[in-house]
């Protein structure tokens, strides 16, 4: 900080930290959501198609079910609809996983980014979100761009 530091200075920097902080726990929260809403897709999908007792949960008597369920656990946002749409979403990619993306790591102190970047190559440690049998070669970018996608057609 060169410049004299005045009160409208320390209110200037105040609000620039707070924005810069809010714009990144918006995108934090953003990235969050595509997730989880993407992962509840892929367990609805492979619980569809391998499920153990899938054959008495069959179609929107799943849907409706889980909703309620889930609902009634405390989690906001699963409703039958959006359930469906998650559906629709890990369809359209069943290719997206979670993995740190280039963006988000070049976001971290230099001493974080070494870790992260040693750690990710070739690692082949399995994500606990992980199905047997599904093609996970994407990134959280990827989940992102994807939604955007879906945004667009509506």
């Amino acid at each position: 900080m060169s410049r004299e530091l005045d009160f409208e200075r320390l209110v200037e920097l105040c609000r620039q930290a707070h924005e810069e902080t809010r714009r990144s726990a918006a995108r934090a929260a953003d990235a969050y959501l595509v997730t989880r809403n993407w992962l509840l897709g892929r367990y609805i999908v492979e619980y569809e198609q391998r499920g153990a007792d899938r054959s008495t949960l069959y179609g929107e008597k799943l849907i409706e079910r889980l909703a309620n369920e889930l609902t009634a656990s405390g989690l906001k946002g699963c409703s039958p609809t959006n359930l469906r749409k998650f559906r629709e979403f890990y369809r359209a990619y069943p290719e997206i996983r979670q993995t740190p993306s280039v963006e988000s790591i070049a976001n971290l102190p230099p001493e974080i980014q070494q870790t992260v970047s040693v750690e990710s190559k070739g690692n082949a440690a399995k994500s606990p979100f992980d199905v047997p049998g599904v093609n996970t070669e994407a990134t959280t970018t990827d989940v992102l761009d994807a939604v955007n996608t879906v945004r667009k057609r509506g």
